[in-house]
């Protein structure tokens, strides 16, 4: 898969934050909003501690909004980087 350019990224992340949360995204959506790989996302999938998925086909994946916002709200919110929590995010 080719790089996505600022604007492609700009216009992922817009389409994301816009849909409702009963929405559903291709991983590289996914990959934008959390600033993560698309190896990171199919690792978390393999090791069945990330976000619950899709499975359409073979090689279709796809995220519910919904759940992706779960899975980010499952984080401690820190006011700054010293704080004992802030080395627990994904």
């Amino acid at each position: 898969m080719k790089k996505l350019s600022p604007e492609q990224v700009k216009m992922e992340s817009e389409r994301f934050w816009s849909a409702t949360d009963d929405a559903v995204f291709p991983p590289v959506t996914i990959a934008v909003v959390l600033n993560k790989s698309l190896s990171w996302l199919q690792a978390k999938r393999c090791n069945g501690d990330g976000i619950p998925f899709i499975k359409h086909s073979k090689k279709a994946i796809f995220y519910q909004k919904s759940d992706v916002l779960a899975y980010l709200n499952q984080f401690s919110k820190v006011p700054h980087t010293s704080h004992p929590d802030y080395s627990k995010a994904p």
